[in-house]
């Protein structure tokens, strides 16, 4: 308890104290068992030698604990904070523990005068220190990311998914203000802005909703990787009751006869297995659950981006309708204009009937346009309600004023997407699954050696016989050694397509690396082409414009013919529904680039 409440104000906790001290049970197993197998007594030596053993055996958690904590605060996970400080801390491990087992051997081995009465103290260090080193380094790391789920509950109450998804939605809310140039929230309630959308398909879009899922269950199998570290615990019972016609002879010759002579078995078991060594088979599976649990959690954030992005698409693709329906409008103002001067100078008799029956065609024109339009808003409605999570029928009121902002140099973004492109990490990931795989198939030409620990309870009756009833009840300890010599080359073919698992995920992580850098270095030039031809289409759109009021005035005058209005007219359609078609194109580009980069979800 001093021991314990020492470690507790030393590092201001009550959990990392009670890891440490488990490592108190190994030693004194160690120690005992070391009296045991040498025949000493548990006399005042060999207590005092616990003593000093409980002291010595605390120093290895401590420098496990303490670097663990050190690497937890600097941003590693609890696994990989302890799994890095238990290789980092094996070499001073090892000396320390080496040069207090070499100090206490003369000691164990009655070297000197009068030392036959100090033997047990010697036993129960040397033994204790060399049982509690080797299982410090596989006991300690297991129950340190066991106890730490202690930690993680009182320091951050709320759920991993719920933590993932805030920081997701604040991550996406800053990208997508980088991508539109403004914060797009407007002051209406009722007005749909890019980032609000956004936020709705976070929490209602079904795609992204299952990935949520899909990345919880990818942190369960990392968080499973503990167990291969833990020993496994059963408990037995069971109870047979039945009668038997018997028949017994004795050596002495008396003759045992009974008919229907009932019985009663019953028994209770409770057994341990624990894998204490295994060719680092069980370092191998918590090395690949855990690259496996990262490669689940980036393709869940390649879907989440990948959503997002076509949310993004389908929300642009409505400003863009939108959009058409505005140059429309103006179009068909001008073709009305148009057709009233046109009539206006036919009842003059300055111009002829086929002059108004054209300008008619012409607006009947641009009035099919609106109509194709307003259809193609419906179904464009329908479909962003659907990415929300809506009914499709839902009314939209949305900011048509979406600008895109600037995207970074391809070198950049190629560099970017290298470090932080969901699916080449995702793919880097399964690779080095396949390797721990490749691991755990050679671990099986290793030995394997496992604790076994059974504690049994038996109670059997009969009628029949000199033994009416039969209690007993007992422990019994043990270590089972097993290794495979011979299986018909089925581990070694095992391994040899473990390899080629390798090699094909080495391949598939150069491929979508590969795609991916194509993919963006396209995407990068089709935005600035979209760039560059957007700033040259408003020029014109304004351009035209200006040319369209100017030619309806100089018809109305009749300083020119209705031939040159009809053609500025068309311009100005033809213009201002590629200025729209650019904008789209330029918004989809650069987030496409975004989302390679991995600049979309972080």
């Amino acid at each position: 308890i001093l021991v314990y409440l020492i470690l507790a104000a030393q590092f201001e906790s009550f959990v990392d104290p009670f890891t440490i001290m488990l490592t108190v049970p190994l030693a004194l197993s160690g120690g005992v068992l070391s009296l045991w197998l040498t025949g000493e007594t548990l006399n005042i030596f060999s207590e005092i030698g616990a003593i000093v053993l409980i002291g010595l055996v605390t120093k290895n958690g401590i420098l496990i604990v303490e670097f663990a904590n050190q690497q937890h605060e600097i941003g590693k996970s609890w696994t990989d904070a302890v799994l890095e400080s238990a290789s980092t801390r094996f070499r001073p491990i090892l000396m320390t523990s080496l040069a207090t087992i070499l100090g206490a051997l003369p000691i164990a081995l009655s070297l000197g005068a009068a030392s036959g009465s100090r033997t047990g103290m010697g036993v129960v260090i040397v033994g204790g220190m060399s049982i509690a080193t080797l299982l410090t380094l596989y006991v300690i790391p297991a129950l340190y990311v066991l106890l730490s789920r202690l930690k993680r509950h009182r320091v951050a109450p709320t759920t991993t998914t719920t933590t993932t998804t805030t920081a997701t939605t604040a991550a996406l809310v800053l990208s997508l203000i980088s991508i539109t140039g403004t914060s797009s929230v407007s002051a209406q309630t009722d007005r749909l802005s890019l980032d609000e959308a956004v936020r709705i398909a976070l929490e209602r879009n079904y795609d992204i909703r299952v990935a949520k899922l899909d990345s919880t269950s990818a942190r369960l199998i990392g968080e499973g990787a503990i167990g291969g570290f833990l020993p496994s615990v059963d408990v037995l019972g069971g109870i047979t009751r039945g009668s038997n016609d018997v028949t017994q002879v004795t050596a002495s010759g008396v003759n045992i006869q009974r008919d229907g002579a009932g019985f009663t078995n019953m028994n209770a078991a409770a057994q341990l297995s624990w894998t204490i060594f295994d060719g680092l088979s069980m370092f191998a599976r918590g090395d690949r659950a855990r690259h496996l649990e990262s490669a689940g959690i980036e393709q869940a954030r390649s879907t989440v981006a990948l959503t997002i992005a076509d949310v993004i698409g389908a929300y642009g693709a409505v400003v863009a309708v939108r959009r058409q329906r505005t140059v429309l409008d103006t179009a068909l103002a001008i073709a009305e204009r148009r057709l009233d001067i046109v009539r206006r100078s036919r009842d003059a008799g300055a111009l002829a009937g086929v002059d108004v029956a054209q300008a008619e065609v012409d607006r009947n024109t641009v009035q099919t346009e609106v109509l194709r339009v307003r259809a193609d808003d419906i179904s464009l409605t329908a479909s962003l309600n659907r990415m929300l999570g809506r009914e499709p029928l839902v009314p939209l009121t949305i900011d048509t004023a979406l600008v895109v902002a600037d995207v970074a140099s391809v070198d950049s973004l190629l560099a970017r997407a290298r470090e932080r492109n969901p699916d080449v990490l995702a793919a880097e990931q399964r690779r080095e699954a396949a390797s721990d795989f490749v691991r755990t198939v050679t671990a099986t030409f290793l030995p394997r050696l496992v604790a076994l620990g059974q504690y049994q309870i038996t109670n059997n009756s009969t009628d029949a016989g000199f033994i009416l009833e039969n209690r007993s009840n007992g422990w019994s300890a043990g270590l089972q050694f097993s290794m495979n010599l011979f299986n018909g080359f089925t581990d070694d073919l095992a391994r040899q397509q473990a390899e080629v698992d390798v090699e094909r995920a080495r391949l598939d992580v150069e491929r979508t690396r590969l795609t991916t850098s194509e993919r963006l270095v396209r995407a990068e030039a089709a935005y600035r082409r979209g760039k560059e031809a957007l700033s040259l289409e408003q020029q014109s759109y304004a351009s035209a414009l200006t040319n369209a009021r100017i030619a309806l005035e100089k018809l109305r005058l009749g300083t020119i013919r209705d031939i040159e209005v009809r053609q500025t007219a068309q311009t100005l359609l033809e213009i201002g529904l590629r200025m729209v078609r650019a904008e789209y194109e330029t918004l989809l580009a650069a987030t496409e680039a975004r989302r390679l980069a991995g600049d979309l979800v972080r």
